[in-house]
């Protein structure tokens, strides 16, 4: 009895081990997008607007008129 209440309890805690492995690493990947796309948003996206801005000022002011 003694060795299939160890046994019960090990494999008890294998699943919890496991449960919170996944769970942390769900959090991780979670809380990396949401980093990301503060990132993208806050920071590449308005530097792409402004190279998108300086490229199409260039061609508008070199283009024949």
């Amino acid at each position: 009895m003694a060795a299939g209440f160890a046994a019960a309890l090990t494999a008890g805690f294998a699943a919890l081990a496991a449960v919170l492995t996944v769970g942390v690493a769900a959090a991780f990947a979670a809380g990396f997008f949401a980093v990301a796309m503060v990132l993208i948003s806050c920071f590449i996206e308005p530097a792409l607007m402004l190279c998108e801005q300086h490229i199409v000022a260039r061609f508008v002011l070199q283009s024949p008129r």
